[in-house]
């Protein structure tokens, strides 16, 4: 929850990219009637400009919802919930980009006026950072290893988080790093890679200036310290050097005034040598972060669990495994609404009903290994509810099973919150102030391992797998489970891979992992086909058939009336028989159905991860409404 209690110092109506051709842009005045000089000249008076930017994050179709609950699905793991009860034709927005149905008619809050869609809100808080970069370099004297330039280092970085995002959702956009101009408030598309190299070259001047947490004001997550600029740094670096959507036609030197370009799956950057530097700079970040002391990475078993309670309790100070959130007030940003397990009503631990909009896919559950504490933090069979037909629970909510096509994430749940000391999840129209973590030191971790392993290294990644294995599983980190050849790149890479699927889910991580390594079609693809081999208990999931039978699952209430106990879920555990005398509550589970309908149909299979080309739909288009509002200096490529 936002903890920082800034006051702006900006009364701004930002319009940024999506104005009217008769409004301004940016129309920017101050309370006190100070001009930049004077604003720009003090440590306090910056930091609230710098809050101006922090507050972009919690406005309406900026971070508060749209640039979470709509991003990061479908993969072969996460599902937007409803995707395969939603016909392409009539698929709403949210459920259309999940399943990779877009078009550049996207309505609703993606074709909000006056500068308030998602694109359009993101180049506001980019013009709130181009704005604080120009004064404070006029007018503040930033110095490394003082405040002024800890502040100048930490709205670089926001730029370059900002810009990121834009990358990863749209590809090529406007390349804009100097405040707007009305001669040129509209300017055509660059390629990537030019935005790519400046944010690169920003993120390492923040390096130098930035500030470790706990110095001057940088005592929270919620600040953009240096350890997150270095951090983003290799992250940038590391999709960088990857794949993506691409256009077939490249400029890399003049904007794109043309669009309609097929697009094609290439690489970010084309040249090798380039892309060899990029995982240097990626090795380098990480190596330099873990050894600075600031950079605290957890192995005890159970911190993973206690990463994620932290979350829920409100926990921002420095010096855990959190690296940057993004912070919501009380009542903003709808993380836990998104993320979180399903309640349907209010109870002891939410204000209101939660209906996630994420669900686990039937078969990340049994991809897990055994003994990996991730797997039940992370993913949840059951739901809570104030009245069930088979149970008696207590009368301020229970868990009771879900079904396999609702396993909900676990991550961001409720039931996590210490309501005596931090009180109930007051999620009034669905905001209940949960804050979202942006980078945690796990990723840093994974990152150095990735780098070393593309730079022709796998042994030197081998130290840095072991460390996220040992939280989840303790001792060695049961290293022998591996089911490749981690002496060889090739296995190595795909061990590395398999600990992101495991250690990120619902981050909205998975799926730009995924595009950078050319495989999200792909990924789907196989996981299709291990859902239908779920719901025949073939192959790898033999295991859930018994007696000729799939597995029928029990369950019951505990003794508090509340916590749910259920067998023959979980693939590892002996098939489970309720004793004579015992009263255990039976569902069917891998053969489900509904109204007589199999949950797993072939349906609901051949719908529910795409319906739309993954490959040719990774990115958003630039709705028709912006098109039009530039005067089409913007274009759109990849078919829309």
């Amino acid at each position: 929850m936002k903890h920082i209690a800034y006051k702006s110092i900006l009364a701004a109506a930002c319009l940024a990219l999506a104005g009217c051709a008769d409004t301004p842009f940016l129309q920017v005045e101050t309370e006190s009637g100070m001009d930049e000089s004077v604003i720009f000249s003090k440590v306090e008076t910056t930091e609230g400009q710098i809050g101006s930017i922090y507050h972009t994050m919690g406005e309406t179709n900026s971070y508060r919802n749209n640039l979470t609950n709509n991003m990061g699905v479908n993969t072969d793991i996460e599902l937007q919930t409803g995707s395969a009860d939603s016909d392409a034709a009539t698929a709403d927005n949210r459920r259309s980009l999940a399943i990779y149905m877009q078009t550049a008619g996207l309505q609703d809050n993606w074709s909000a006026t006056g500068g308030r869609d998602p694109f359009s809100q993101l180049y506001s808080a980019i013009e709130r950072c181009n704005l604080a970069i120009k004064g404070i370099t006029e007018y503040g004297n930033p110095q490394p290893g003082t405040h002024m330039g800890a502040l100048y280092a930490e709205v670089l970085t926001l730029r370059a988080f900002f810009y990121f995002d834009l990358i990863k959702y749209w590809g090529d956009v406007p390349a804009r790093f100097e405040p707007l101009q009305m001669e040129s408030a509209w300017i055509p598309k660059s390629d990537r890679t030019v935005i790519y190299n400046q944010i690169l070259a920003d993120l390492e001047v923040a390096d130098q200036y930035g500030a470790w947490p706990g110095e001057y004001s940088y005592t929270t997550v919620e600040r953009a310290n240096r350890v997150f600029s270095k951090a983003l740094r290799a992250r940038v670096a590391m999709s960088a050097a990857g794949k993506a959507l691409v256009r077939v036609n490249r400029d890399f030197e003049n904007p794109y005034t043309v669009g309609d370009d097929p697009g094609e799956i290439n690489w970010v950057f084309p040249d090798e040598a380039r892309r060899q530097e990029l995982w240097t700079i990626v090795k380098d970040e990480c190596e330099e972060l873990l050894a600075s002391g600031y950079c605290n990475f957890p192995t005890e078993r159970g911190s993973f669990e206690q990463f994620w309670r932290n979350i829920m309790n409100d926990k921002i100070a420095v010096g855990g495994e959190s690296i940057f959130e993004i912070g919501f007030r009380t009542g903003r940003g709808r993380v836990a609404h998104t993320f979180g397990a399903y309640h349907d009503d209010a109870d002891k631990y939410v204000a209101k009903k939660v209906s996630p909009y994420f669900a686990a896919s039937p078969v990340y559950y049994y991809r897990f290994q055994e003994g990996d504490d991730r797997r039940d933090v992370t993913v949840v069979p059951y739901k809570y509810v104030k009245s069930d037909k088979k149970l008696q629970g207590s009368a301020t909510g229970f868990q009771t099973i879900s079904n396999i096509t609702k396993m909900y994430f676990g991550k961001f749940r409720a039931e996590y919150r210490d309501v005596n000391s931090v009180g109930i999840l007051t999620n009034a129209e669905n905001d209940e102030g949960i804050n979202f973590p942006v980078m945690r030191s796990a990723d840093v971790v994974l990152m150095a391992a990735e780098a070393h392993c593309m730079l022709e290294n796998p042994a030197a990644a081998l130290p840095y797998v072991q460390m996220i294995r040992r939280r989840a599983f303790g001792g060695d980190g049961a290293m022998d489970k591996i089911p490749y050849n981690i002496g060889g790149k090739a296995g190595m890479l795909k061990a590395i891979k398999d600990e992101r699927m495991f250690e990120f889910a619902e981050e909205l991580i998975r799926k730009q992992d995924l595009i950078r390594w050319g495989e999200l079609k792909e990924a789907m693809d196989i996981a299709k086909e291990e859902t239908a081999e779920l719901r025949e208990c073939i192959g790898d999931f033999s295991v859930m058939m018994d007696a000729g039978e799939p597995r029928m699952v029990y369950y019951r209430l505990k003794g508090d009336l509340e916590t749910l106990e259920y067998h023959n879920i979980d693939p590892y555990e002996d098939t489970f028989t309720p004793p004579a005398g015992e009263e255990w509550q039976e569902a069917k589970w891998t053969n489900g159905e509904s109204n007589d309908e199999p949950y797993l149909s072939d349906e609901w299979i051949n719908k529910v991860y795409y319906q739309g080309d993954p490959d040719k739909r990774q990115l958003l288009p630039i709705v028709s409404v912006l098109i039009s509002g530039s005067q089409n200096t913007l274009v759109n490529d990849y078919g829309y």
